[in-house]
């Protein structure tokens, strides 16, 4: 995730809420990968990338964020793999 930052000001306080917002939807992502593939290696990602792109997909569409709650992702990804 990536987020940019700007000094001054009155921007100050937003810049935090802004860093606040980013580092839980990183954490959102991770717990989503984690909840997926049980215990992520480095592996689950090499070789099942369409699905870590897919469980992204999931959260962000056009770069901004749609959906962090866990189950409304979890659930998506079922019907995904119910589908294949």
């Amino acid at each position: 995730m990536v987020c940019s930052i700007q000094r001054g000001g009155e921007e100050k306080d937003r810049d935090r809420i802004a860093q606040i917002n980013s580092g839980q939807r990183f954490k959102a992502y991770q717990f989503s990968r984690d909840q997926y593939f049980g215990s992520v290696c480095e592996l689950d990602l090499v070789f099942n990338f369409f699905k870590v792109y897919q469980i992204l997909d999931s959260m962000v569409i056009g770069g901004e964020v749609m959906e962090t709650a866990k189950p409304v992702i979890r659930q998506e990804l079922d019907y995904a793999d119910y589908y294949e």
